[in-house]
């Protein structure tokens, strides 16, 4: 089991980073030394919309989005989407490959059509080369396989918060 991340959205140093580096500044994950845990300090307060079919990973993903102080809000198909999208922008927008009225790609390629900008990033339960191409072709940023790991969050989240300063 991963480190729980602790967040905040405070400014200010974030400590010494577990990759030895020396402290990060705003928007980068450091490390405590007195518990090896995690943590994330965002200069904005990002927003996520998690879109699976699945309750309970939504349920979870959603937790842990939370816990690094992510906004977040849930769907469960290409039609709620669309819907939550006509009145509201996120800066992550989280797809798995199988919904109930359509597929991941396609969906992506509507929101894509829409001129939604967010960083979309298409996931799937049974990692494949096939379907890694058909969200990148369909106009997603990146693909993994779910649960997104804590450090895949770390680094979205940071590059979605402006990345490091130096």
């Amino acid at each position: 089991m991963e480190p729980p991340i602790a967040s905040s959205n405070s400014s200010g140093h974030g400590g010494n980073s577990s990759s030895g580096r020396g402290p990060m500044h705003f928007g980068g994950p450091s490390q405590n030394p007195s518990n090896g845990y995690f943590s994330v300090v965002n200069r904005n307060r990002p927003t996520a919309l998690l879109l699976d079919g699945d309750r309970i990973y939504r349920m979870v993903q959603k937790g842990i989005l939370q816990h690094y102080g992510v906004d977040t809000q849930n769907v469960d198909n290409g039609t709620a989407a669309i819907n939550v999208l006509m009145g509201n922008s996120f800066n992550l927008i989280v797809i798995d490959i199988n919904l109930p009225d359509m597929d991941g790609p396609e969906i992506t390629r509507q929101m894509r059509a829409m001129g939604v900008g967010s960083k979309i990033v298409g996931t799937t339960s049974c990692w494949c080369e096939r379907d890694r191409q058909a969200f990148l072709n369909a106009g997603a940023d990146e693909f993994f396989e779910k649960p997104l790991s804590s450090e895949t969050l770390l680094i979205i989240l940071t590059e979605l918060d402006g990345g490091y300063e130096a």
